[in-house]
């Protein structure tokens, strides 16, 4: 099992990967119930409990326009399609503390929608990492036929691959091939 998203970077990464073409059945999230247990993996379960039938649709709009910011060809374009997301929504911030003592800054939507929270928090968290590394740092699987995204977060910057599971698939593809041409 995959460990949970330890921030909003990881969880915008999650939400984009849940239309995960590996799969014979694509959509991760079919339903309503569904979309509240992913909330809560993901770290947000103060959302989970305000998620209603109409959110499905809203969580599959947010998924395409996270999306968008990592087929972005250049800066300018992944900057509108997060200023989309974060145009949508009144933002509220709060300041707590998190499980470690350690003071954080939490946005949320003003009307309480938690797929509007959760947009805001995901595309807060793409801009920085534009901010601080361009788009160098977002990646497309390079496994084909996965589509999935990642950030590298690597120190050498050569992540290819969204996962171990489509790593190990590609080295067996080519580890056939080089049987295959002996």
């Amino acid at each position: 099992m995959r460990a949970a998203p330890a921030d909003d970077l990881e969880r915008a990464v999650e939400v984009v990967n849940s239309w995960d073409t590996l799969d014979p059945s694509p959509e991760q999230i079919p339903d309503a119930e569904i979309l509240g247990r992913f909330l809560r993996w993901i770290g947000r379960p103060d959302l989970r409990d305000l998620v209603t039938e109409p959110d499905l649709a809203r969580f599959r709009v947010l998924r395409a326009d996270l999306r968008r910011a990592f087929d972005a060809p250049d800066v300018d374009a992944a900057l509108e399609a997060l200023n989309g997301i974060l145009g949508t929504s009144p933002a509220r911030l709060r300041a707590e503390r998190d499980d470690e003592g350690a003071v954080t800054t939490r946005v949320e939507a003003a009307d309480g929608n938690p797929i509007g929270t959760l947009g805001l928090a995901c595309a807060v968290a793409l801009v920085a990492a534009v901010d601080s590394s361009g788009l160098s740092r977002f990646g497309i699987c390079a496994g084909a036929p996965c589509t999935c995204v990642f950030v590298d977060r690597t120190r050498n910057h050569r992540r290819r691959f969204c996962s171990d599971r489509c790593n190990d698939r590609m080295a067996q593809v080519a580890h056939r091939r080089r049987v295959a041409a002996r």
